[in-house]
This record gives structure tokens, C-alpha cells and sequence, in this order.
């Protein structure tokens, strides 16, 4: 199993049936077990996720074995790892004297942002929140703490308990990441750009991103706004260089594995210049929580 729920995480989990504080009942690395003072209970599994669904929680995740398998080797590869160094970074700046921040990655996946805020802030630690249990099951890093989460259903964490957050490529639920944040705290919240992956797209005919790029940060600030204060946006672009089989591996781990015939897109790589450039292109905005 991964480490214990340290003491600060376990402090500041909540009940998803009742909102009560939970507690650790049984404090053995081998089987921690949580509760409430209603008496409902909570096991955590040995691949080290804390699953805290309540009844009006979505059951299901669009992830697949095989879509989480290629997301991990892909990020294992490092190619986004320029980006997730410039967003931990301005996550750092934000925290200004503390030096050892609770953070919050919403829609974490298999955990390859939340590990980057880790290695930016040593001291720190972050509780990773997403729906799929098989792509948490990969987040296996000391300081981050995986739970299993609907975030319209409402995160199992107390009020105010977060010293800032990040939402990368994730669903956004601006008035529940208020709540769960400090007052002031910073949030990032990152989004493709109609460049992003563009090269890609037009080759394999993917699902296009849709919307044009001012329309997308509006949609973004009409989820936060009433919640949040807009502090500024940073475009963050670089070419990839990548494979075959990085680039079906960038296709089969979203969206697009619903949509795409294998093997007409293993056909398609292979009419494909070997390397393949391709344009990451991202804007990550900054908020704060009022």
C-alpha cells in the first residue's frame, strides 16, 4: 500500500453521506479504515485510493484500463513535463511564506501534475481528486494522497481547508473548488488552445477542441466567476517531438478512444513522417478565491 493518510489529510476529510468530520479508526499501514460519529465506514483500498462516493455521486468514469495504461506511459515519457513545471512553479510563487501548503489537484488522473506540485514544494502535500479509481491507482508518490471523488456531487473535504489548487484538462466546478479553498487561495486552471495538438488532429481526424480560444476562457470564467477573482492567463507552447507509438498513445488516452478505429489510426501513424513534431499548446489561468 502507499503511505498512511498523514494526520493533516485525514483532519480535513468529511462524511459524503452525512458531511460529519471522519476520523481514522484503524491506524495500521496495512488496513485504514474511516469513519464518522453516524457510523458509516470507509476502507482504503491497497492500491492506495480513499473512495468517499456518496449516494447521489456518479458511479462510472469514461476511463478504460487501456486509456489509463496509455496516459501513464505517455506522462511517464515526460513530454508535458516543461508544463507541469511552469504550473507548479506559479502555483509555488502563489504560496508566499508557507512553506508547507495543502493543495488540491481536481480531476488529478493518474497523478502526474499532483507529483509535480510535490517535487516544486518538497514540504508540501496534495490531495489528488478524480473519479477514476484505475487512474489513481498509478498516483502512487510520497505527499500525494489519492481519493476517489464526484466533484458534482460535492468533494469530501471540510470548508476552507486547501491552500491552493490546480485543474488541469479536467471538469470545473467553480462554486464547490470555492469551498473547499481558502480565502485567497490560488487556483490554476489549464485549457488547450485551438493550436494544441493540432497536427494530430488534422492527421488522424480527431475530435476538434470546438470552441475558439476566447470562447473557452469564457466558458472558464463563467464557471468561476461569482467565486473566484481573474488574475491573469499564461500561454504556455512548445513542440513535441514523438513516435508511432507516442502518438496512438496520445490519441487512445482521451476522449478520442471512443471515436477512433485502431486500426485505422495505427494505418494512419504509419503514413506519418517518423518523428512526428507536433505543437503543445496550453493557457493556464489564474484565480484566487474570494
Amino acid at each position: 500500500m502507499s503511505e498512511p493518510f498523514s494526520p493533516r489529510v485525514v483532519d480535513v476529510l468529511k462524511c459524503p453521506y452525512c458531511g460529519m468530520n471522519l476520523r481514522l479508526s484503524s491506524p495500521a499501514v496495512s488496513l485504514e479504515v474511516f469513519t464518522c460519529d453516524h457510523g458509516h465506514t470507509f476502507d482504503r483500498a491497497r492500491q492506495g485510493y480513499l473512495t468517499l462516493l456518496g449516494k447521489h455521486s456518479q458511479q462510472k468514469t469514461a476511463d478504460t484500463l487501456d486509456m489509463v495504461m496509455r496516459r501513464a506511459r505517455f506522462h511517464e515519457a515526460d513530454y508535458y513535463a516543461p508544463f507541469a513545471a511552469e504550473i507548479a512553479g506559479q502555483l509555488k510563487a502563489e504560496m508566499g511564506e508557507n512553506p508547507t501548503p495543502l493543495l488540491g489537484d481536481f480531476g488529478a488522473g493518474t497523478g502526474y501534475y499532483a507529483q509535480a506540485l510535490i517535487a516544486a514544494m518538497p514540504e508540501a502535500q496534495c490531495i489528488a481528486l478524480d473519479l477514476s479509481k484505475r487512474a489513481l491507482q498509478r498516483a502512487k508518490a510520497l505527499g500525494v494522497f489519492c481519493i476517489v471523488a464526484d466533484t458534482w456531487a460535492g468533494f469530501p473535504l471540510r470548508d476552507h481547508v486547501l491552500d491552493g489548487a490546480i485543474n488541469v484538462f479536467a471538469p470545473r466546478n467553480g462554486e464547490e473548488f470555492a469551498r473547499v479553498l481558502k480565502p485567497g487561495a490560488p487556483l490554476i486552471v489549464s485549457t488547450p488552445t485551438q493550436k494544441h495538438m493540432h497536427e494530430v488532429r488534422s492527421a488522424a481526424e480527431l475530435i476538434k477542441i470546438g470552441r475558439q480560444d476566447h470562447e473557452k476562457r469564457e466558458d472558464v470564467r463563467s464557471k468561476l466567476d461569482g467565486y473566484f477573482d481573474f488574475e491573469k492567463t499564461t500561454l504556455t507552447e512548445f513542440e513535441l517531438v514523438l513516435s508511432g507509438q507516442d502518438v496512438e498513445d496520445l490519441v487512445m488516452m482521451g476522449p478520442n478512444a471512443y471515436h477512433t478505429n485502431l486500426d485505422d489510426l495505427c494505418s494512419t501513424i504509419a503514413a506519418l513522417p517518423q518523428p512526428f513534431h507536433v505543437t503543445f499548446s496550453v493557457e493556464s489561468h489564474l484565480y484566487h478565491a474570494r
